[in-house]
């Protein structure tokens, strides 16, 4: 394997990897709010439980959102489908839209940062939060990218083999 292919396949290992954390992430949500249920149920609760919820759901949606484009799962809205060939323009602006809202995100991180603005009864900075929103969009444009080299080497392998008339070893004329 070439480099390029060690660096795609370390990218898509570490796009798994966070994908596998945010369902760590999701059960561990789950069981607070089961056992903050039972807890109310009795009488009392877990402090902050609400605000734990609601800052862990930017964590749960963008450390998965690159798994998700990886795969190819993502939702779209096929408006301009009817013309294929625009099909290539329309995936690299979505990667430099995508990359830009990551660049605010980053901007408005260093913002909130600089305001030292946290939750209400836990007192957790919210900058990490606007920071994460920022991580999964630019894994996003990552698993975009791959996407697209890996169907631009499709493509090359799909020529190569229309133009290749010397069969391959092993092959039989």
């Amino acid at each position: 394997m070439n480099a390029a292919g060690k660096i795609i396949g370390a990218i898509e290992k570490f796009i798994k990897a966070v994908s596998i954390l945010d369902g760590y992430i999701i059960l561990a949500m789950m069981l607070m709010i089961c056992v903050d249920i039972v807890m109310r149920v009795m009488g009392t609760s877990i402090t902050g439980s609400v605000e734990i919820t609601t800052m862990a759901v930017p964590v749960i949606v963008f450390f998965g959102v690159g798994y998700t484009a990886l795969q190819g799962m993502h939702i779209r809205v096929d408006i301009i489908k009817r013309w294929p060939h625009i099909d290539r323009f329309t995936s690299l602006l979505s990667i430099v839209v995508i990359a830009v809202i990551g660049y605010f995100c980053v901007v408005q991180a260093i913002q909130v940062y600089n305001l030292s603005t946290s939750s209400t009864i836990l007192h957790i900075p919210r900058w990490p939060f606007v920071l994460i929103t920022a991580f999964g969009m630019f894994m996003v444009v990552l698993a975009m990218i791959l996407n697209e080299i890996k169907i631009y080497t499709d493509i090359l392998r799909q020529r190569g083999k229309k133009t290749n008339t010397l069969p391959e070893a092993g092959e039989e004329l």
